[in-house]
């Protein structure tokens, strides 16, 4: 992995806070000592009900989000023998070109619906945005058509001993794939916010059929499985003397097409605010010293937004690393020159372990360092991530614990839809963070006298608590795995009669 030295030299940040898989495992329980006494990491306190004057809902807009209608061609095939001729018609297929894994049924029906979507707010994102700085995420996606083929040929007759004309027609389902490139800063904004519309895009896709299932096929008009040469409709292959034929191999299975497609962006989840995009050169060229500079600068400069998401994950290199070393360079050091009235969402990282107080590896340093420093440790949020839905949800085996930095820890889903050329699903705190992120500009929306610290304080006490969602809490109090628990939006919108709320 790319890494990137920051704030100290001993100190490292990956470019990405996503990782596709895990690779080790934490026991629930197990972890080192919570105590932060000694460290100004601040436990949130209830939120003024006076704080929670209603804003201005904002009307909804519904689009058929990630949906695409893809033109696949027709055409007619002759073989390097004449006597075969194969045709197929063109065909027009809707299908969900672009994940909505993060768009889920509460979303639409309990936020969206009554006009919260962060209409107004802003999410500053740090990240890059220039697929050729980095290893940019490849992923694949698939969808599968069904395609009739009908196809000629002049077959020799054991019956009547000549040759006659036989059409064969058969029906397949065809399992096509495409790939696409895609910067990690455009993916983590995909995630937190704007494209409410669903705009229309006209593009071309190039896609590879690399399946054929046969539905049925038929001779002459007849259907039937038993037929002579009854492998000419079905998904085999194999060397034949020129009378042997193969329907997928010959008609509907091509090699490659380049096809016509429109399809609609994907919303985020505060679809109706806006995206800030901040570059930080993440490159192995870069210096980090001028990096780091300028990731302050853009949270100095982002301090009027609802949120600042900073979706970096932490390598190796910060083993040894303490929160008193994170305490004395901000103590000598200082970076920031304002207090930031966004709250800034960290992912926690990827590197299974959790934050600890006498030794950050496995921890994001920056997730530690934020949630110590003046400016920002009153709305600091570090992410962790879950993954799998409905009572199979857990703590992602990738994603840092919440360790010493329980009072500023919170979950949510680290999925993302997206799946790598081979196979792995693209996942991580990089993509757990734009959730909280937006979760934030929501409630700003609905609540505008907040202040940063409040909401980011009421994110973490409307936390729910039961992570596998079977109607039991899984912990009590605030856990060194979990902190204060799963980002529960729906919720936090609705605080009033909860420990949220200072009465």
């Amino acid at each position: 992995m790319k890494v990137l030295a920051v704030v100290v030299s001993s100190m490292v940040l990956v470019a990405c806070g996503g990782g596709s898989s895990g690779g080790g495992t934490t026991s629930a329980g197990i972890g080192p000592s919570s105590d932060t006494s000694t460290y100004p990491i601040v436990e949130p306190v209830p939120v003024p009900i006076s704080a929670l004057v209603l804003g201005t809902p904002h009307a909804d807009f519904t689009a058929p989000y990630g949906r695409a209608t893809i033109s696949l061609a027709g055409g007619i095939s002759t073989s390097a023998y004449s006597a075969l001729r194969g045709s197929y018609p063109a065909i027009d297929f809707t299908f969900q070109y672009l994940p909505i894994d993060h768009l889920t049924p509460d979303l639409a029906s309990k936020v969206w619906a009554n006009g919260w979507n962060g209409y107004g707010q802003s999410i500053s994102v740090i990240d890059y945005f220039e697929i050729p700085i980095l290893d940019p995420l490849v992923y694949q996606r698939k969808f599968q058509v069904q395609r009739t083929t009908t196809d000629l040929r002049n077959e020799f007759s054991p019956t009547i001993q000549t040759f006659v004309n036989n059409a064969y027609v058969g029906n397949y389902l065809v399992d096509y794939s495409y790939s696409q490139t895609l910067a990690h800063g455009e993916l983590v904004s995909r995630i937190a916010a704007a494209n409410e519309q669903g705009t229309l895009v006209e593009s071309t896709q190039t896609v590879t059929p690399f399946a054929a299932t046969t539905i049925s096929c038929s001779l002459n008009g007849v259907p039937t499985n038993v037929i002579a040469n009854a492998s000419a409709c079905a998904n085999t292959s194999a060397a034949g003397d020129g009378n042997t034929f193969y329907g997928p191999q010959y008609s509907a299975w091509k090699e490659l097409t380049s096809a016509p497609i429109e399809y609609h962006e994907v919303a985020g989840i505060a679809k109706s605010a806006s995206v800030i995009k901040n570059f930080v050169d993440l490159s192995p060229t870069q210096n980090p010293y001028i990096t780091s500079t300028y990731i302050n600068g853009h949270i100095d400069n982002s301090y009027q937004s609802a949120a600042i998401n900073l979706s970096f994950g932490v390598d190796l290199h910060t083993k040894g690393i303490s929160l008193t070393n994170i305490l004395d360079n901000l103590m000598s050091n200082p970076t920031l020159t304002r207090k930031s009235e966004a709250v800034v969402v960290v992912a926690a990282g990827n590197s299974y372990g959790p934050c600890g107080a006498a030794d950050l590896a496995g921890c994001n340093f920056a997730a530690a360092y934020y949630a110590m420093a003046p400016q920002t440790r009153e709305s600091t949020l570090v992410v962790g991530a879950t993954t799998g839905t409905g009572t199979n949800e857990m703590m992602a085996t990738y994603s840092t614990r919440a360790g010493a930095l329980l009072n500023r820890f919170i979950v949510a889903s680290g999925d993302t839809g997206y799946v790598e050329i081979d196979g792995s699903p693209i996942q991580g705190t990089s993509f757990a963070a734009p959730r909280v992120a937006a979760a934030v500009a929501i409630v700003r929306q609905k609540y505008p006298h907040l202040t940063a610290a409040q909401a980011a304080n009421l994110l973490l006490l409307t936390a729910s608590k039961d992570i596998n969602n079977d109607g039991v809490d899984d912990f009590v109090g605030v856990s060194p795995i979990y902190g204060y628990g799963k980002l529960d939006l729906v919720k936090a919108l609705s605080p009033i009669g909860t420990a949220a709320i200072g009465l």
